[in-house]
């Protein structure tokens, strides 16, 4: 079992940054699958090779924040992990409703997060 950062110190500081960072990151995401994405019966639709190319230009991450997302139960795909070319045709979806509550969410925590 990992002990919690000490209030106040340096190691919990890191970590309270590297969280914000990610949550940033996952904001991001859900962004681009609203805006290249299709909206139908309450969800974005984009496949993983659309959401692959037009992610690969800010950040190699994408599996792992799409991983971060579908545990938070934000995005919902098939399968583990995806990859480039074998999983194109993959369909990722990101339920409106849900997003618009983390923008309200992060609204009210002033968080920068652009809007549509």
């Amino acid at each position: 079992m990992f002990n919690k950062e000490e209030y106040g110190s340096l190691s919990e500081k890191r970590g309270t940054e590297a969280s914000k960072r990610i949550d940033e990151e996952l904001f991001q995401l859900y962004e681009i699958i609203a805006n290249i994405g299709y909206l139908s019966n309450g969800y974005y639709t984009v496949t993983f090779g659309e959401l692959f190319r037009e992610y690969e230009t800010i950040s190699n991450k994408l599996n792992g924040l799409l991983v971060r997302a579908r545990k938070r139960d934000m995005v919902k795909f098939e399968g583990e992990v995806l990859f480039e070319r074998k999983d194109d045709n993959v369909v990722i979806k990101l339920e409106e409703f849900k997003l618009k509550r983390l923008k309200d969410i992060s609204q009210e925590a002033s968080l920068n997060f652009d809007s549509e």
